[in-house]
């Protein structure tokens, strides 16, 4: 037990360094800064359509809300990354309920398949408390680096945090990432005042918000190992004590892991099933990359110190600023207790080894647990960087100002604002940017929302010369039940007639038009009767990106798709009768039009699969449309009914399993 006992168990020092005015402003404005920029990037959208992993929590909130079902429906995330979100709505719910309050719009509703969903105001409720979330983590930053380098490093942390753009983007979106950080960073003040107060409460108090960041993501457990280690710099020389400890710890984490879920115990299997899911994409996207024993530490390094946290300056003075503390705590290894050496504030050695740990134990952990390199996987160590980055900015600083000549003093500052000024100013930009881009659409992205607009979009087929998000011809967007065919070119009119002609939406630039391009493109955006162009030009808080064309042909489906009957010829080959594809008794009259067909192949192993098609002798592109990890869907032109049956060939042979026929009449 030290000799001085801390006020607070939560407090590492017991009274704080004092923040001058100047300070307290400057801190009021990051924050409310911080919490503006988040909430204008979440606002656009407010579907599950934005990102794909958000609707794992949404799917247990709305089940909170619709079905008072409290048992997860997904567990691929824990319970406390949603249960602040779910018990918030469910609190507007019950005043709903209310006779006064009853117009009030609803957060929940139900699909027609009986699934409950969140409503837009639901999904903006919920990425607000994301918002706050993050600006949370800012503020905890700062008390963190107040408490051990005094206010300025403090503000510089939560600066260079808030400026990330990684921790920015997961502030604004319905995951467990933030939650993730501010529980990590609150872990974090955690451990520093348990190392200090050496109680057993401090440490039970420890033990407890490291199993409430495994509760917000499982990946948190790995910040078992600084709490460990501050308990063993504790308690080296007593094993009783570090007994003692160590199940205060133990007993504190079980305890709010299991209170926060219960399921673990009531319903083991339900996470066996979610996780091994997780795993076995982990482990098939690691076959794709191929990456090396080393890649994910390389990785998290360049990660930290690039674009997507804090570039190549402010990341080498966060990576730095570490490794130089870590090597000052090894000089005092002999007296842990003692204060870091050359700091004056309230930093002790024992301090930077549990920073140093934070980082390397969950590096190390993550490079056990997966080989997968993953920019976003780095996000819970981002804080400890932004920390040691502030406090590297700092010393040099101070060396600057304690050199023997005043010009080289003036000389060095100036490097030093031009160098971390111009890095800090260059993320804020790169912060605004991005808000204004996740607000502001680009051009082909709302021609392509123009074009999707005709539903279903099951059959059609798309030509672009323009690089479209992976979302923009998604299912999930269409409400389709598979992805429309997207054929990407790099020249429409270098692609042939007959497949231009056969194509539903023609998307390229604006600038095809000019005389010195392809008569094509003009040819394409002429006024016909049987042709629709609509031009989008950006326009400022509207469009942004370059001028482009969309020309669309109203091909209108005949009845639903229908299944149809083939036969298998040989390994690989197959056949599909003519007769087959005639309409029904049932089906609508319109005289001769055209079909295509959609032909699905099991494949149980993730190697190519080719499938092409003949029609008379002439062989049919057959785009994919699915690529499954146990089937694939391709999807052909449209073309007038043969006379000879159709070929089908699979390579390698797969078996064939489903051929769906779409009927369409020709444009006026």
């Amino acid at each position: 037990m030290s000799a001085v006992e801390p006020a607070s168990h939560l407090d590492p020092e017991g009274t704080p360094p004092r923040t001058t005015s100047l300070q307290k402003w400057l801190l009021g404005l990051l924050l409310l800064w911080a919490l503006a920029v988040r909430v204008l990037f979440s606002w656009p959208d407010p579907t599950m359509n934005r990102l794909w992993d958000e609707r794992y929590n949404a799917g247990n909130v709305a089940a909170i809300l619709a079905l008072d079902q409290w048992r997860p429906v997904r567990t691929h995330y824990p319970t406390l990354s949603y249960l602040p979100h779910a018990a918030t709505l469910k609190v507007y719910e019950t005043a709903r309920s209310l006779p006064s309050l009853s117009s009030l719009p609803t957060t929940f509703g139900i699909a027609p398949d009986g699934r409950p969903y969140l409503t837009r105001i639901a999904v903006r409720v919920a990425r607000l408390i994301q918002t706050l979330l993050g600006t949370a983590s800012l503020f905890v930053v700062f008390l963190i680096g107040r408490r051990l380098f005094g206010p300025w490093v403090g503000l510089g942390a939560a600066f260079l945090l808030a400026v990330a753009p990684w921790h920015m983007r997961q502030s604004g979106v319905f995951k467990p990432d933030v939650m993730l950080v501010l529980t990590a960073v609150l872990t974090l003040y955690a451990i520093l005042s348990a190392r200090r107060s050496e109680s057993l409460r401090g440490y039970a108090i420890a033990g407890a918000m490291v199993g409430a960041t495994a509760a917000a993501k499982w990946n948190g457990a790995a910040l078992a190992l600084p709490l460990l280690v501050a308990i063993a710099m504790g308690s080296v020389r007593d094993i009783g004590s570090l007994v003692r400890r160590t199940a205060a710890a133990a007993a504190g984490g079980a305890g709010a892991l299991l209170l926060l879920n219960p399921w673990l115990v009531l319903a083991p299997e339900m996470y066996r099933r979610h996780l091994g899911s997780t795993v076995s994409h982990y482990r098939e996207r690691l076959a794709e990359v191929g990456a090396g024993l080393f890649d994910q530490p390389l990785n998290a390094v360049t990660s930290l110190a690039g674009s997507v946290y804090f570039s190549p300056v402010l990341g080498a003075c966060g990576l730095l600023g570490l490794g130089w503390m870590l090597l000052l705590a090894l000089r005092a290894r002999r007296d842990v207790r003692g204060r870091l050496p050359g700091e004056l504030g309230g930093a002790r050695a024992a301090d930077a080894l549990v920073l140093g740990v934070f980082f390397g134990g969950y590096v190390a952990s993550l490079w056990v647990v997966t080989r997968y390199p993953k920019p976003p996987n780095w996000l819970i160590v981002a804080p400890v960087v932004a920390l040691t980055g502030a406090w590297f900015l700092g010393k040099l600083v101070s060396a600057a100002r304690a050199l023997p000549q005043r010009r080289l003093t003036i000389v060095s500052l100036a490097v030093l604002a031009g160098g971390a000024g111009l890095a800090g100013l260059d993320k804020v930009r790169f912060v605004h940017t991005a808000v204004y881009e996740e607000n502001v659409p680009l051009t082909s992205a709302e021609a392509a929302r123009t074009a999707g607009r005709p539903k279903p979009l099951r059959g059609r087929t798309f030509m672009t010369e323009l690089p479209l998000g992976i979302q923009d011809f998604d299912p999930r967007i269409w409400n389709g039940n598979y992805v429309t065919t997207l054929i990407r070119t790099d020249s429409i009119a270098a692609e042939s007639r007959s497949e231009r002609e056969a194509a539903d939406i023609l998307l390229f630039p604006a600038s095809r038009l000019e005389p010195d391009q392809d008569s094509v493109y003009r040819e394409l955006a002429a006024a016909r009767p049987s042709v629709t162009v609509q031009r989008f030009d950006p326009k400022l808080f509207r469009l942004r990106g370059d001028p482009v064309v969309l020309a669309r042909r109203p091909f209108e489906a005949l009845g639903p798709p229908a299944p149809t009957a083939f036969a298998r010829t040989g390994e690989g080959l197959y056949e599909v009768d003519p007769a087959a594809l005639h309409p029904g008794t049932d089906a609508p009259s319109a005289g001769p039009g055209l079909v295509s067909l959609e032909i699905a192949v099991r494949s149980p192993s993730p190697d190519t699969v080719e499938i092409s098609v003949e029609v008379d002798g002439n062989p049919l592109p057959c785009r994919h449309t699915q690529r499954g990890r146990e089937r694939r869907r391709c999807l052909t032109q449209r073309f007038d009914v043969p006379e000879s049956p159709i070929r089908i060939l699979v390579e390698p042979a797969r078996e064939v399993i489903d051929v769906t026929t779409f009927r369409w009449r020709r444009p006026a």
